[in-house]
């Protein structure tokens, strides 16, 4: 069997929302197992990369940049990123996340060439609110427009002529090195933080509180219970997805759906006790927190069997313990800071 770095060098991938967090890492893996990477994205949650030579600023939700783009190059695949992520503002702006996550990803399947592939970062959203651990087969009932946009993004895709994968992304998280620059790290910077892990950090330094959306959730101790995933197990199952629809199998689906996360719930205060601790043992104070109203959209629990993974993408998750995820967002969230040298940071030259 080929070595995936004989598979992946000299492929072209476009990923659009590239300059976002998961992109921003996707970039960086895939260019050190020798692909080139082209960016598509329109900068308004990101900041403008520092390399630009394979960047493109502009929307998905331009038809004539699209076409235009895929008729003078040619991409052996398309991981599909661009899109609105939070859910308490798809409650307040549902038309705005419809138009971005369902009508861009239209215009995107539409301008692709029919024998084109494409991996999409769906999310867990789509299964709604759940007492069981859910596969990708049960029913979808979202509480969010949010999720909705999701679902049905995920159903436009797997109705286009396009080889497709959907990845159901439970909470993506941490950071590594970067493959080729020993100290530069890459991880969340989104403008407001909206992910628990990297905000309950900020909070902390900024010196204030956290604000925990609701204790009266039917969880054991009352907070949302959620799965959490590292963002370069993540990666890793981006390129498990190419290795499968790039394979000449006639008994491979044409389009496949797949949960990534690292299949053990934790609670919102079960997340901030380990914040808490790998924050003491770097020598700062205990994360003060308090309660406030749930969030209208908000799931108590979200748990996924990511058992198919396993089976048909010979994929699991190797770096999503949540202490590990924490310390290097820790590092991170420090080193943005300039307050330390980072260092005990997941290396993702150790593959």
């Amino acid at each position: 069997m080929q070595h995936f770095e004989q598979i992946f060098a000299n492929r072209s991938i476009l990923i659009t929302g590239g300059a976002g967090y998961i992109g921003r890492v996707t970039k960086a893996m895939f260019e050190f197992w020798g692909c080139t990477v082209w960016i598509l994205d329109d900068l308004s949650g990101s900041a403008r990369p520092k390399d630009t030579k394979h960047f493109i600023e502009g929307s998905i939700l331009d038809l004539e940049l699209l076409d235009n783009l895929f008729s003078e190059r040619h991409f052996d695949a398309v991981v599909h990123l661009a899109g609105k992520i939070n859910v308490g503002e798809s409650v307040e702006k549902p038309e705005e996340y419809w138009l971005h996550n369902v009508v861009g990803t239209e215009r995107l399947i539409t301008s692709m060439p029919e024998d084109g592939c494409i991996l999409f970062a769906s999310s867990a959203a789509v299964y709604g609110n759940s007492t069981k651990r859910v596969k990708e087969t049960d029913t979808c009932i979202p509480t969010s427009p949010y999720g909705w946009g999701k679902l049905k993004a995920e159903e436009i895709i797997q109705n286009s002529p396009q080889r497709s994968i959907c990845y159901r992304l439970f909470n993506v998280s941490g950071a590594i090195q970067t493959p080729t620059t020993p100290f530069e790290l890459i991880g969340e910077e989104h403008d407001p933080e909206t992910h628990l892990i990297p905000r309950v950090i900020q909070q902390h330094l900024n010196g204030n509180p956290f604000s925990i959306f609701g204790d009266t959730h039917s969880t054991p101790d009352g907070t949302c219970i959620r799965e959490y995933i590292h963002v370069l197990d993540v990666v890793h199952a981006f390129k498990q997805g190419l290795i499968r629809l790039w394979s000449d199998s006639a008994s491979l689906q044409q389009h496949s759906a797949f949960n990534l996360s690292s299949g053990a719930g934790l609670s919102v205060l079960d997340v901030i006790n380990t914040i808490d601790s790998v924050g003491q043992s770097l020598g700062h104070s205990p994360i003060q927190y308090h309660f406030t109203e749930a969030r209208t959209g908000d799931p108590s629990r979200i748990a996924g069997d990511i058992s198919a993974a396993y089976v048909q993408l010979d994929w699991k998750p190797e770096y999503s313990q949540i202490h590990r995820i924490v310390n290097s967002t820790w590092h991170h969230q420090l080193s943005l800071q300039r307050l330390v040298t980072p260092t005990h940071v997941h290396n993702s030259k150790k593959i």
